[in-house]
């Protein structure tokens, strides 16, 4: 039988139901059954989890769906600090007999905690169709995000491996950000095996994160990149005023009707 006559079934049908959520590397696959479960190359782990019906109107983009779980689900601790950098993606497999069909996609919107259980909150890929495009705005300083293909700066080039000395909550300190001038980090990230964070200060060999990295420990490996502060000067040391993406030149007076440009 195929899946649809298994799903149709009032007696051959036992749904399972699969649940990935990708962030950049990594990702957390989990399934509603007993059991652990092996289907697509990767191992799918019993957790107590459940979710909303899946809405059907006309308008597609209102068909949110809500996931409960608990506490202690990995997937929902690291929000526990502050939620990751980077957008997760979120894909629903519905199966029967081992054979899974996408029956929703989309990404987290928020993760909600309450007395009893966590809330996720699931919203479909279509919901970004009625967002507003990109705008980029009229101003001094560069706009464009470091590293990018507008920017044109290789990540390469300007990456530091090292390890952790030592760290208490924003702040790691470790020797390889000494070998650095003060500030030379800032605007810039860090990555460990699992995570991301964005660094918002740096002098000496010690740097702050704009959130704390979980479960970090003295001797865990990283890759640092140099920040930018986005300003002319900056891209003009790094031979890279060519893509600067600001305008500094601007006047400081309007020259219609008077007012400060900022």
């Amino acid at each position: 039988m195929s899946f649809i006559d298994d799903e149709k079934s009032l007696i051959e049908s036992r749904p399972i139901e699969l649940y990935l959520f990708v962030l950049k590397s990594l990702y957390w696959s989990q399934n509603s059954g007993t059991e652990d479960i092996s289907w697509g190359g990767k191992t799918w782990y019993s957790k107590l989890i459940t979710r909303s019906s899946k809405s059907i109107s006309t308008n597609a983009l209102k068909s949110k769906m809500i996931l409960e779980t608990s506490l202690s689900n990995e997937f929902v601790q690291q929000f526990i600090f502050a939620a990751p950098d980077g957008v997760i993606d979120f894909t629903l497999y519905r199966g029967q007999y081992g054979d899974y069909v996408p029956y929703f996609r989309g990404f987290v919107e928020s993760v909600i905690f309450k007395p009893q259980i966590v809330e996720i909150n699931c919203t479909p890929m279509t919901s970004r169709l009625k967002r507003a495009g990109l705008q980029r705005k009229y101003s001094r300083s560069c706009a464009v995000t470091v590293y990018s293909n507008r920017c044109g700066l290789s990540e390469g080039t300007y990456l530091v491996v090292g390890m952790v000395d030592s760290s208490s909550g924003l702040t790691i300190t470790s020797t390889t950000f000494g070998t650095k001038a003060n500030g030379y980090f800032i605007g810039g990230y860090i990555e460990t095996a699992d995570y991301s964070r964005m660094i918002v200060n740096h002098v000496g060999d010690v740097i702050t994160l704009n959130s704390p990295i979980p479960s970090l420990v003295d001797g865990t490996a990283f890759t640092s990149y140099r920040g930018c502060d986005h300003t002319f000067d900056t891209c003009i040391a790094l031979s890279n005023n060519l893509n600067f993406g600001g305008h500094p030149w601007i006047p400081h007076k309007n020259p219609f009707i008077g007012d400060a440009i900022v």
